[in-house]
């Protein structure tokens, strides 16, 4: 609240300047969407992908064992040791799981983290109250999940990392082709996966349609006439105004069907 005064000009004023980067907000139930994200996708936008069902397993033992952990608090006479960070991650999951109409499994990690605290006691309270062949076996089901759920979540982090590794080598080698064309700052970078191309190619991202709308229609074409723009597509055509441009194909990225599309001027010295 205190750098929401001192930055944006109050906390209204920063939830709204919130929505507004997020595409605007409203009542949105983006449960389904947050469980789609646990098997790997940075961004689920739009959330079409399906669920590898074993990525989830995890979820269920953290409703079971939270619930204990809250027990164990209020048997032990401490119940607020539990109930508030289960507080606290209830009301940081809230705009997420109800105002946002898209996930992305760092939404819900500070989430996750505080609810952990109760389940840990939980999984504690339940160790201790067993004995004998019955704690033995507790423990090598609880050693056994442990072990599985390592197992899923680096094979999901290994494919995570090779897929981001391609797709900043992807976004470098479509950087290369801008600059071998003659896109080099000032310059501007519409289309798809405008934002990193921009990145890694020095520009500014300027959107008119999509997630990452910035700029009108009107305003990003005036852009066109006085600077070095590059229009991005894949598996697509240029917008309207750009049709009288120059396709240049961009070759060797790990997917197809990618394409720049340059005004003449910029297209017609390579360097």
């Amino acid at each position: 609240m205190v750098e929401a005064e001192t930055r944006y000009g109050g906390l209204v004023e920063r939830i709204r300047q919130a929505g507004h980067v997020q595409g605007g907000t409203g009542l949105a139930f983006s449960l389904p969407k947050v469980v789609a994200t646990l098997d790997g996708p940075i961004l689920c936008r739009p959330c079409d992908s399906p669920l590898h069902w074993p990525a989830a397993l995890w979820w269920v033992a953290l409703a079971m064992l939270v619930p204990l952990g809250v027990r164990a608090a209020r048997r032990g006479g401490v119940s607020s040791t539990a109930w508030l960070p289960v507080a606290v991650a209830g009301s940081m999951a809230v705009p997420y799981l109800f105002l946002i109409a898209y996930s992305a499994p760092r939404f819900l990690m500070p989430a996750y983290g505080l609810a952990l605290v109760p389940a840990a006691s939980g999984l504690a309270a339940l160790l201790t109250a067993t004995s004998g062949t019955w704690r033995r076996a507790l423990t090598a089901v609880v050693a056994a999940g442990c072990a599985g759920h390592l197992a899923i979540q680096s094979g999901i982090l290994l494919h995570v990392v090779a897929e981001q590794v391609r797709g900043r080598g992807d976004w470098a080698r479509i950087a290369e082709t801008l600059r071998s064309h003659g896109v080099r700052p000032p310059c501007v970078v519409t289309g798809h996966e405008a934002i990193p191309v921009a990145y890694y190619s020095r520009c500014r991202a300027l959107e008119d349609r999509g997630y990452n709308r910035n700029v009108s229609t009107t305003r990003l074409r005036q852009v066109a006439r006085s600077a070095s723009v590059a229009v991005l597509v894949k598996d697509a055509g240029p917008p309207d105004w750009a049709r009288g441009w120059q396709r240049v194909p961009v070759r060797g990225l790990s997917t197809s069907g990618w394409a720049l599309y340059l005004p003449r001027r910029a297209a017609a010295a390579p360097n």
